[in-house]
């Protein structure tokens, strides 16, 4: 029969073999989460691109020009 700290010892092994686990996951998350992002961001910005007509553009491009002087 194991004794009270083996006991103890292998409830804290097991612990940390789940903790490891969450960590793992919660990064593996993060991960898919910021490319996730990042494919959003590539639609939003070619989205946005091909919405915005030549005239559109200059119109943009004079304001920031104007605002920058």
């Amino acid at each position: 029969m194991d004794s009270y700290e083996d006991k103890i010892n292998n409830l804290t092994d097991r612990i940390k073999v789940i903790d490891d686990k969450i960590l793992d996951l919660t990064q593996t998350k993060i991960n898919l989460m910021m490319l996730k992002r990042d494919f959003n961001q590539e639609m939003c910005k070619t989205t946005l691109e091909e919405c915005f007509t030549d005239e559109l553009k200059e119109l943009l491009n004079k304001r920031f020009n104007e605002e920058k002087s």
